[in-house]
């Protein structure tokens, strides 16, 4: 179960990683069991930011892999980036498809269209949520978090 956990995130369903995460936490004991969660939920990350960046994977499936790592992390400031960007992109795509669906309207109809999806209301508040949670996270104020907050 460690190799897997360790080699082969990327091909590992949400669920099944959360269980042979529950085995790997129950077989080993203090440090070493802290290690094999924070190795393995490092990687679980790369591998998703991977997925996003090579288009390979979006929708539920990355947001469930990026809300996994920051339960196995929970003060990693890089896992609730890495979400707050999901959730920024996902909320740009949205803003973009509606700007479309009103042909050119422009102005207050956009801002309108965009105030009343209730989807893209969702995003906006995770990404704000996200981008907050990781700059309270963060070992710095110079953080990448924290600089995306102030922008």
């Amino acid at each position: 179960d460690v190799a897997l956990l360790l080699l082969e995130p990327g091909e590992v369903d949400v669920g099944l990683l959360r269980v042979r995460m529950t085995n790997v936490v129950k077989s080993a004991s203090g440090a070493v069991a802290e290690t094999h969660r924070e190795q393995a939920a490092t990687r679980l990350l790369l591998t998703t930011d991977w997925m996003v960046e090579a288009k390979v994977k979006h929708g539920q499936q990355v947001l469930d892999r990026y809300n996994l790592t920051t339960t196995l992390l929970p003060k990693s400031e890089a896992c609730y980036f890495s979400l707050a960007s999901y959730y920024d992109f996902l909320l740009d795509a949205r803003g973009k498809e509606l700007r479309e669906q009103q042909q050119g309207g422009g102005g207050r109809e956009d801002e309108r269209a965009l105030a009343e999806d209730a989807l893209y209301q969702t995003y906006l508040r995770q990404t704000i949520e996200s981008y907050a949670t990781a700059c309270t996270t963060a070992s710095s104020t110079s953080s990448r978090a924290c600089r995306a907050c102030s922008r």
